[in-house]
């Protein structure tokens, strides 16, 4: 019986040591800091599938305590009686989506909530809901093609049927299709309509399923704008979920990658995503290497659909680009007690809990490295160029190293950023909210209410000579641009 009493007391110590291993392992791990015990215990839990409406309140009071808390302005872009008004709604929401029983999904509550964070007009404050989508459920309905956001149009990418791959959505139902698309945009958070667009056509499936926009949709009519300019009304029969996770999902590209075009002397540095490691630094340093061993003449950026990541990897870049120092950005940040846990290194402004002070992101000008490119540089974008991709524009145009191409930026060179992360105590919703408010180098007029509009903004005319491949409209317009300018040498 003892050595049972002994076994059983070893059990419950080791047991013990191994929860608070587990713990430890949780406050050491999170990228954002240390979180408070509660917002830990939410995080690593299993996420209950229904929360009591009180519960529900609870945590809605908690999102805009910690929201109102942390970020730098919170009315700025819908002003105080939306947002108090928004706050009611939410409420309101909650108790309408209770059941009888008065509980109500976290699934609900996640969407929402996610209307809330989008009314901000944030793109970096939002709710990080997802989940898989139940393939097997007939009676869940979706579009039977995939779309791509081209500058606020949406096109089909890709159609099962063949018939109408890059053809332009006009209209379904005789609704304009942004239109129809609206109860879902306005849950996705961005700053412009452009990127919420696009982020609904990168992530289709979910947005789609997430907000039941086609549940109980059989079939519908569309208006197309065809190839050919010519407009076409096409019936369709919406899928079920299975066919559409097929035909909608798709690998987004990552790293950093180039392509040499020989002949023409042109580099193309495809750089999907900022990321902050040796493995990225060391293939960017390789390809400064190469270009300048292989006597390459111009140079082509593309950040068409980066994220952003770490704005540091743009300051490597403009190392290679710009003789002159580059500022990307300045900023102004909240202090609250949760950024100084993120942070430990801003315990020297404690004393100014609740205030929003300036930020120095002078580093100081990065020494000229050995494979410095001196030929010409060019910077393709579009509406996936967000954050610290957007933030690397507006430096690239205030800085005026050379012309920008594509279409404009997701996010305007005045928004907000460096998001802390947060779970909710009950429900388990995960979310972020921005702790910082950036400034470009050179303020334009409309910088906080539009991206960055490139120099040359690409067009239908512009591509249809080349089947709509940016790469060689580009390419082959530096090459006759430089066969100009040395005929005029």
């Amino acid at each position: 019986m003892k050595m049972l009493f002994k076994i059983l007391k070893l059990c419950a110590i080791g047991t013990a040591a191994a929860a608070l291993l587990f713990w430890g392992a949780a406050l050491l791990i999170d990228r954002a800091g240390i979180m408070p015990l509660r917002q830990i215990i939410a995080r690593f839990r299993f996420s209950p599938e229904r929360v009591s409406r009180s519960a529900a309140l609870r945590d809605v009071d908690d999102f805009f305590s910690t929201l109102e808390r942390v970020h730098p302005d919170v009315e700025i872009n819908i002003g105080h009686d939306a947002y108090v008004k928004m706050k009611r709604q939410t409420i309101a929401e909650v108790n309408n989506k209770s059941s009888a029983n008065g509980s109500m999904t976290v699934r609900d509550l996640a969407y929402v909530l996610s209307y809330s964070a989008a009314a901000i007009g944030d793109g970096h404050t939002r709710i990080n809901y997802r989940y898989d989508i139940d393939t097997t459920d007939a009676k869940k309905r979706f579009l039977p093609f995939a779309v791509a956001s081209n500058d606020g149009r949406f096109v089909i990418s890709r159609d099962p049927g063949g018939q109408f791959g890059g053809a332009e959505i006009i209209a379904i139902n005789g609704t304009p299709f942004k239109e129809f698309l609206r109860p879902v945009l306005e849950h996705i958070s961005g700053e412009t309509l452009k990127f919420r667009a696009y982020q609904f056509a990168r992530d289709q499936s979910f947005w789609s399923d997430f907000s039941g926009l086609f549940s109980g949709l059989g079939s519908f009519n569309a208006a197309l704008r065809l190839k050919d300019g010519a407009i076409k009304k096409v019936g369709f029969n919406t899928a079920d979920a299975a066919g559409t996770v097929s035909v909608c999902s798709g690998t987004q590209g990552g790293g950093v990658s180039l392509d040499v075009y020989h002949k023409a002397g042109v580099g193309w540095i495809s750089y999907a995503s900022f990321d902050n490691s040796e493995q990225q630094k060391q293939e960017i340093s390789g390809i400064f290497k190469r270009l300048r061993t292989e006597g390459i003449r111009d140079l082509v950026l593309d950040l068409r659909g980066n994220l952003g990541g770490d704005s540091s990897m743009g300051d490597l870049i403009f190392s290679y680009i710009s003789r002159e120092k580059v500022t990307q950005l300045n900023g102004k940040i909240k202090i609250s007690k949760e950024l100084l846990r993120a942070f430990p290194r801003l315990k020297y402004l404690k004393a100014h809990l609740g205030e929003v002070v300036n930020t120095d992101s002078d580093k100081g000008a990065s020494p000229v490295p050995e494979d410095f490119f001196s030929g010409r540089v060019y910077l393709v974008v579009d509406n996936g160029s967000y954050s610290s991709a957007s933030a690397f524009a507006a430096a690239f145009r205030d800085h005026k190293i050379g012309k920008i191409l594509g279409y404009e930026t997701g996010e305007p060179p005045i928004a907000f950023g460096n998001a802390l992360k947060f779970s909710l105590p009950h429900s388990g919703i995960r979310y972020t909210v921005s702790a910082c408010r950036y400034f470009p180098r050179k303020p334009l007029p409309g910088d906080d209410k539009h991206g960055i509009i490139p120099d040359i903004v690409l067009n239908d005319t512009l591509l249809r000579p080349y089947g709509g491949r940016v790469k060689d409209l580009v390419v082959d317009s530096i090459v006759k641009r430089r066969m100009q300018k040395d005929m005029q040498l």
